[in-house]
């Protein structure tokens, strides 16, 4: 009787042999399939490595389209917009300089004061002494007001 080394795990926390695809089936030998970061057997068509942290994932895998570059990051490198609800990127995404809330590109804007970039619930509109108008983070504006006092 045939028995396959176990290679992984599949979401339900059963084994599974190492010589079928958990994605599409495809049978091979064990050393023809790998593991995922996350423990399913993989064969090589069904197998990339996530562009911004290099880990091995599959595609069943929780996998993720940013909105703006729509490169496919695993879940771990992924963020939702907590403004606009779209999904980014670590390259396209980032915190608040004011709240710290993770937020995309789009729904960040740079303080023309401080060069920090702030969600738009935080930042307003000014007209500098020389007439220009910028926006700056509600922290800037804060420290004008009160500098002016």
């Amino acid at each position: 009787r045939f028995q396959s080394p176990i290679r992984g795990m599949i979401e339900d926390g059963s084994a599974v042999a190492g010589d079928t695809c958990a994605n599409c089936g495809k049978q091979g030998s064990s050393t023809e399939m790998q593991v995922c970061s996350n423990s399913h057997v993989s064969c090589a068509n069904c197998l990339m490595s996530c562009p911004v942290c290099k880990a091995l994932i599959c595609l069943k895998c929780s996998l993720v389209a940013c909105a703006t570059c729509k490169q496919t990051v695993c879940a771990k490198c992924s963020y939702r917009c907590g403004a606009c609800g779209q999904t980014a990127c670590a390259r396209h995404a980032g915190p608040c300089s004011v709240c710290q809330q993770g937020r995309c590109l789009d729904c960040l804007v740079d303080c023309a004061k401080c060069g920090q970039r702030a969600c738009v619930e935080h930042v307003k509109k000014v007209r500098f002494q020389d007439g220009r108008e910028a926006y700056a983070c509600t922290a800037c504006v804060q420290q004008a007001v009160a500098a002016r006092k």
